[in-house]
């Protein structure tokens, strides 16, 4: 069974992505990185 993401679902992927690879140039320029999620209980 595949469920679907809704669009805000889909959208915030796509941002948390973009977050992930941006720290991981960073970090390949000696820049330490964290990136963190926090999402209320029942948001997706």
């Amino acid at each position: 069974m595949r469920i679907e993401p809704k669009d805000f679902q889909d959208n915030t992927v796509l941002r948390l992505t973009e977050e992930i690879e941006s720290a991981r140039r960073e970090i390949e320029r000696g820049r330490p990185q964290a990136v963190v999620l926090s999402s209320p209980t029942g948001s997706g």
